[in-house]
């Protein structure tokens, strides 16, 4: 009976210890990451601590993103001390793959700044502690005065897409799937995983050593909703002959992800079936564009737009992002949807991303000078920082070659505002005054003669606090 007892214990205990072990298992561990201060390059920077601010940055947006354990950097600062390593500037590989087992990590991050008179570029490396190589190296670049913060925040995001999320299926009901990932992981609705099976192991003939086991593609999932450990995807597709079921890994999709998919050796693709020709991408956008219009112009009137109808474009501008994420004409209108709910933060991070995949897009440089031309009236033209931008983005459209004559006129009409109010060059600011009003046949013409008869009686052009919008003709085409 003792002995009886004593195995039933033993038993439990075993079974607890099972228990707990799988608990540990089924527990997202995230990547852990130094980053060292970044290395200038070039001149013109504000400040000497710039390479400790970027890392700063860098290290902010990666803790947002829930998936990395980041060195603290009293820590950091004591270990690179002892080992004698400086903690500016981009170590080498050796010296990183040593900071790294000192300090636990996995991943060294180090990089440098590069200022130039035409462009900001920043550049990282992330190597790899345990073989002391490169895993992967970063770049970012804009041809603009963009804000450097902004810069980072591109950064990071390339970062994170290298570091791809994976998991188990832990449940399905129907056409969705539970997955042993969530808030903690850095999981967010919208996301999309491919989900796999392990296939054939791949053993040494001499040494039977496991070298790789195949990973044989099952389907694809979306995220629909995500708790603190846990995330309900849709079932967006399965391979012919294949379903999702419990057990099954996923790995979060980025970028396109490669897995081998087996096939029977007789296979022989479907026939095609007839479907209609898909909509081009211009006409999406082109409606877009047109419900964009209509809820300016109620806004216009006073009424505020329904979030519901923000929610649906926004909805709509993310789906088509999904297939083309470097579409400034895309993130465009996506900032022109922040800007209808005075959202004016986000609306300048998106604006940052049109100008980063084209510097020279005309519509998203229109809309960022109006948004800090707006803002500076608003401030009685206080802010020169707001100056600046706006100053810098007209500046370009008036330049430009490829502007119609509805945005030169614009341009000029506002940099002459600018002259005016904030620079007092009275000179100057006619110049730019009686340029725009060349364009007889826009809107913007008029404003800017007003400007000029104020000027002429000896009055100052009333400009100042919030006005109504122009008329803004965003893609129009320049003249033959």
């Amino acid at each position: 009976m003792i002995r009886k007892r004593v195995l039933q214990a033993v038993a439990a205990a075993a079974a607890l210890v099972v228990l707990a072990a799988g608990a540990r298992g089924a527990e997202f561990r995230k990547t852990k990451i130094a980053v060292i201060d970044f290395q200038l390059q070039g001149e013109g920077f504000s400040t000497p601590d710039m390479g400790k601010i970027v890392a700063e940055w860098l290290i902010t947006e990666l803790v947002k993103a829930g998936r990395f354990d980041v060195i603290e950097r009293r820590l950091l600062e004591k270990v690179l001390s002892e080992q004698e390593l400086g903690l500016t500037g981009v170590i080498d590989s050796e010296s990183a793959s040593k900071l790294g087992r000192v300090l636990g990590a996995r991943v060294v991050i180090s990089g440098t700044v590069m200022k130039l008179p035409a462009y900001t570029e920043v550049n990282a490396r992330l190597i790899d502690v345990e073989s002391g190589s490169i895993i992967a190296a970063e770049k970012v670049k804009s041809e603009t005065t963009t804000r450097l913060e902004h810069l980072i925040e591109l950064m990071a995001e390339k970062i994170i897409k290298d570091f791809p999320l994976e998991g188990y299926v832990v449940a399905r009901t129907g056409d969705y799937v539970s997955i042993d990932l969530g808030k903690m992981a850095g999981v967010r609705e919208g996301m999309r995983f491919v989900v796999f099976k392990e296939g054939e192991v791949i053993k040494h003939p001499k040494t039977g050593e496991v070298l790789d086991i195949s990973q044989i593609r099952v389907g694809e999932v979306e995220v629909t909703g995500v708790k603190e450990k846990i995330a309900t995807a849709r079932i967006v597709s399965e391979e012919e002959g294949r379903r999702i079921e419990y057990g099954d890994m996923v790995r979060s999709v980025k970028e396109e992800t490669k897995v081998e998919v087996e096939r029977p050796a007789a296979y022989q693709p479907p026939a095609r079936e007839s479907r209609p020709e898909p909509v081009p991408a211009a006409l999406h956008y082109r409606e877009i564009d047109r419900r964009i219009r209509e809820l300016e112009e109620a806004k216009a009137r006073g009424r505020r737009p329904e979030k519901i109808d923000i929610k649906r474009l926004i909805g709509r501008i993310q789906v088509r992002l999904k297939k083309d994420y470097t579409s400034p004409e895309l993130y465009f209108h996506l900032a022109r949807v922040y800007r209808l709910v005075d959202s004016y933060r986000k609306a300048q991070k998106t604006l940052v991303k049109a100008l980063y995949y084209d510097a020279r897009y005309l519509p998203a440089l229109a809309l960022q000078g109006e948004m800090n031309y707006e803002a500076s009236r608003r401030a009685d033209w206080r802010g020169g920082a707001l100056r600046d931008r706006a100053y810098e983005a007209y500046t370009a459209i008036a330049t430009s070659e490829e502007a119609g004559p509805s945005l030169k006129a614009l341009a000029h009409l506002r940099l002459g505002d600018i002259l005016w109010h904030i620079d007092d060059d009275r000179e100057k600011a006619r110049r730019h005054w009686e340029e725009a009003a060349r364009f007889e046949s826009t809107p913007h013409a008029a404003k800017a003669r007003a400007r000029l008869r104020e000027t002429e009686t000896g009055r100052r052009p009333p400009l100042r606090g919030k006005g109504a919008d122009e008329e803004i003709d965003w893609f129009e085409r320049p003249e033959p």
